[in-house]
């Protein structure tokens, strides 16, 4: 082979890998869910596709973003620049006022609860609220709370649906914009649900 020629097929495979890396950046990819810490929105083992390009996320979307730890997390923003942010007994507080709740009655918890293990033998109550968006989500009595704070204005305050299952902003505060990889914005698979191509909430 004429060396012109293998320095072409290097071009080819270079350009090749460079436009996977931009695409999987800039544009979007898939990811797996790990945990269960955004029940019922989000399952273990849920396939989704991450929209690289819309890294701006408002009140109510679910960002996938980098923690302080260096750990790849999925949460739900429910504050944004300028707000002030808190939870009481798994609810949130939003300018001092707690977020409304319809409740949905209560749900087997089973094998979910990883992160404390008494709370592997206590049913969730699953509840609707509406934050930037409606959805659903769930906690445990007693659940826990969360003192109020204020969040910069260069970042956004990520909960989990999973209020009492999740480690997140209210234990690392609030996480700058920098950091957010892009919103999620649907369910590619979802083999606990067995549904595919849902729409994220």
């Amino acid at each position: 082979m004429k060396a012109a020629e293998q320095v072409q097929r290097w071009a080819v495979v270079v350009a090749c890998l460079a436009a996977v890396v931009a695409i999987r950046t800039w544009v979007g990819r898939p990811m797996l869910v790990r945990g269960h810490s955004m029940k019922p929105t989000l399952f273990d083992g849920d396939l989704v596709w991450l929209d690289a390009l819309h890294r701006n996320v408002e009140l109510g979307d679910i960002a996938a973003y980098t923690a302080r730890n260096g750990e790849q997390r999925v949460k739900r923003v429910v504050a944004i620049g300028g707000e002030r942010i808190g939870v009481q007994e798994g609810q949130l507080v939003r300018a001092g006022a707690v977020v409304p709740i319809e409740r949905l009655g209560m749900a087997e918890n089973w094998k979910d609860a990883a992160q404390v293990l008494p709370l592997a033998k206590l049913n969730a109550e699953r509840f609707r609220e509406t934050v930037g968006r409606e959805h659903e989500a769930q906690r445990f009595h007693p659940s826990t709370s969360a003192p109020d704070q204020a969040v910069p204005s260069d970042a956004i305050f990520l909960v989990g649906d999973n209020r009492d299952d999740s480690i997140d902003d209210r234990a690392d505060g609030p996480t700058p914009r920098s950091k957010i990889e892009g919103r999620v914005r649907w369910v590619l698979i979802s083999m606990t649900r067995r549904r595919f191509f849902l729409e994220a909430p």
